[in-house]
């Protein structure tokens, strides 16, 4: 690829968890469902490697290609110029679809700087999520775990993952029922964890660390390394934030609350907020047109409706589920909604 004058489509990027998921992804993405199973998340114009040890199924899973065939990875290391302009070979974000039919492993990430000095890498974890959709299963409503409650115990923490008491650890976390439209921002080493029953989209720092101090997840069993990685377990321990609030206080600063910048275009994520991402969101009444002038690289991803994208003089069709990149040599984005609903694009960069 000797010059870009492309958008980027991706093909489908199914990944291996430690849980159950899918079945709403799978018709999001608008293939017959077989029903949940261990491939819930769509990874997203990734250059990240899922660190699924032994069960991974591929030395290149998590890696994003185009349709064309080519690895996302390699594209930026022999385009980083034109693709990402200034930024050098580094995206910088990962993106995902993830649905989940039953709560995910208690668990946090490491920050920047508990990643560079203890999991030798320049980024952490920090994530947000924005709910797509949710479905009860066995009568529970959809939720998230977020934060730990006020006057959390360090000491009686640790001592319920060594004994592996599921119930205290999960009553020292706030639980917040969730319905689509909803977003939350996760700082590295904020204890979280997704419950039954919920949809999204999730963008994150590039990496695939994890503290996740649950023996059993499900019907699997999680070795040392899938909980704890390349920490110890008393290092994988001190990657928690043992500081409880409020609900209230929780939910004030970790809620996303989408900011207008214009009349089809919502802040989510900005500079404000954090260094690690940016986050808009694209929003096309039916027949609705609009011209985007680009001053950098962009990660597009559709949430709804259908339409047309057109830039370096082609027209490019998109729909629900579709994830393209949009090079930083692009001058301008044209939308055009051509379907009978809204059509809503996520816009990310880092």
């Amino acid at each position: 690829m000797k010059k870009c004058s492309d958008l980027l489509f991706f093909r489908p990027n199914r990944v291996w968890r430690c849980y159950l998921g899918g079945e709403l992804l799978d018709k999001f993405m608008g293939s017959e469902s077989g029903g949940d199973n261990l491939f819930p998340e769509n990874w997203l114009g990734s250059v990240t490697a899922a660190d699924n040890g032994e069960h991974s199924t591929s030395e290149n899973e998590g890696l994003s290609q185009t349709l064309q065939g080519d690895f996302f990875c390699d594209l930026l290391q022999q385009n980083s110029l034109e693709l990402l302009g200034n930024q050098g070979g580094n995206l910088g974000v990962l993106c995902k679809f993830l649905d989940s039919a039953i709560r995910l492993p208690l668990q946090c990430h490491p920050d920047k700087e508990f990643a560079r000095k203890y999991c030798n890498s320049d980024y952490g974890k920090t994530e947000s999520w924005f709910i797509l959709d949710t479905r009860e299963i066995n009568g529970e409503k959809p939720y998230i775990l977020l934060g730990f409650k006020e006057n959390v115990d360090k000491k009686l923490f640790k001592k319920a993952v060594m004994t592996q008491d599921i119930d205290s650890l999960l009553n020292m976390m706030h639980k917040i029922e969730v319905k689509k439209g909803d977003a939350f921002f996760i700082p590295g080493r904020i204890p979280h964890a997704i419950g039954s029953g919920v949809f999204m989209l999730e963008v994150q720092e590039p990496t695939d660390l994890v503290v996740q101090p649950e023996r059993k997840i499900g019907n699997i069993q999680l070795s040392d390394k899938d909980m704890w990685q390349n920490l110890t377990p008393e290092l994988g321990l001190e990657c928690f934030n043992y500081q409880g609030e409020s609900r209230e206080k929780i939910l004030e600063k970790l809620q996303i609350k989408p900011r207008k910048i214009s009349e089809n275009m919502l802040s989510l994520i900005d500079e404000k907020l954090t260094d690690c991402f940016q986050v808009k969101q694209l929003n096309l009444g039916v027949r609705d047109k609009i011209v985007l002038p680009l001053d950098r690289w962009y990660l597009g991803v559709v949430t709804s409706g259908k339409g047309e994208v057109k830039s370096f003089g082609k027209n490019y069709s998109i729909r629900r589920s579709d994830c393209f990149f949009v090079p930083a040599s692009a001058e301008e984005l044209e939308f055009e909604n051509s379907g009978s609903e809204n059509l809503q694009i996520f816009l990310i960069n880092s």
